[in-house]
C-alpha cells in the first residue's frame, strides 16, 4: 500500500483491515465492516489491505500477519490494538470502545 507509514502515522485513530480474497470469514465480515465504517465515520479511519497483492507482501512480515482477517488499530504510527479472526458488528463496536477508552486514558 502506497503511503502506509503516512496513513498510520497520523494523529487520528486508524484501523487497518488485512484480508485475503479467498478467505470465507473475510467475505462474511465485509458487510459487517461496511456497516461499522458508516457508523464510525469521523471516529476512526478504516483502510483495507488485500494481502494477496504483491505490493502488500512486506506488510505481512512487518506486522506478523499470520491469519486473516486481522484488524490492527494505529495512532501516531504505534499499534494500539490487534484482533485476529472475524468479528460481529457488536464485537467491532466493543473493540472501538476499548480503543477509544485506552486513547482517552493515555492522552490525559
Amino acid at each position: 500500500m502506497k503511503d502506509f507509514d503516512k496513513i498510520i502515522g497520523r494523529n487520528a485513530i486508524t484501523m487497518i483491515y488485512f484480508f485475503t480474497s479467498q478467505c470465507v470469514p473475510c467475505e462474511a465480515m465485509e458487510p459487517v465492516l461496511d456497516q461499522f465504517e458508516r457508523r464510525m465515520a469521523g471516529r476512526v479511519d478504516i483502510y483495507r489491505i488485500n494481502t494477496d497483492a504483491d505490493e502488500n507482501a512486506y506488510l505481512l512480515y512487518r506486522y506478523m500477519i499470520r491469519t486473516t482477517p486481522t484488524l490492527i488499530y494505529f495512532r501516531k504510527g504505534d499499534e494500539i490494538r490487534r484482533c485476529e479472526g472475524p468479528l460481529t458488528y457488536k464485537e467491532l463496536l466493543a473493540l472501538q470502545e476499548q480503543v477509544e477508552t485506552v486513547e482517552h486514558v493515555c492522552l490525559n
